[in-house]
C-alpha cells in the first residue's frame, strides 16, 4: 500500500515533496537488523532517506524539524511574496512584506497507517494530553483538527 500511494502521489501531485517519518522507532533495535529492514523498505518510495522519531521519547524530533524547517520557509516566502503581489502591484522586492510572514497560518497534516503513534504525536506538538492514545488501535477514528499559536504564528494541525 505504501508503494500505491507513493505512485499516486508521485502522478498527482508532482510539487509535493514527501518527508517519510518513521514513528516508533525507539522499539526497533539496529543490533538485531530490524532498523536497517525498514529504513531500506521505507527508502524503496523513492522519497529519500526515511526520518526515524519516537513522538513518545522526543527521539529524531530534531532530524525532523531540520527537515521541515527550509521547505516551510520556502513555502512561506513563496506565499508572502503571491500575497503581496496581489495587494501592491508596485512593490519593492527587498522590503515587499518581510514582516507579513509571521501573520500567515502554516496548516500541516500528520497521516499514517492505524496505531503507528499519530495521536501520540500530536499530544507532543501540542504538550498536552489532546487525543487518547494507548496500544490498541483504532482509538482515534475521526480527523481531528486543532489550532494553535506557535510564536505569534498561527498553526493548523
Amino acid at each position: 500500500m505504501d508503494a500505491e500511494v507513493g505512485r499516486w502521489l508521485r502522478r498527482h501531485a508532482p510539487g509535493i515533496k514527501p518527508i517519510v517519518v518513521m514513528n516508533k522507532s525507539e522499539s526497533l533495535d539496529d543490533a538485531s537488523g530490524s532498523l536497517t529492514t525498514v529504513t531500506v523498505e521505507a527508502r524503496r518510495l523513492g522519497f529519500g532517506d526515511p526520518i526515524a522519531i519516537s513522538a513518545e521519547t522526543g527521539l529524531g524530533m530534531a532530524d525532523l524539524y531540520q527537515a521541515l524547517r527550509p521547505l516551510l520557509e520556502d513555502s512561506m516566502r513563496r506565499m508572502s511574496k503571491d500575497e503581496c503581489s496581489e495587494e501592491n502591484s508596485s512593490c519593492e522586492e527587498t522590503s515587499c512584506c518581510e514582516n507579513d510572514e509571521s501573520k500567515l497560518p502554516l496548516q500541516l497534516a500528520i497521516v499514517g497507517r492505524p496505531n503507528v503513534g499519530k495521536s501520540t504525536l500530536l499530544n507532543a506538538l501540542l504538550e498536552e494530553d489532546r487525543v487518547v492514545v494507548g496500544p490498541e488501535a483504532g482509538l482515534t477514528r475521526d480527523s481531528v483538527r486543532v489550532q494553535f499559536q506557535f510564536q505569534g504564528r498561527t498553526v493548523y494541525l
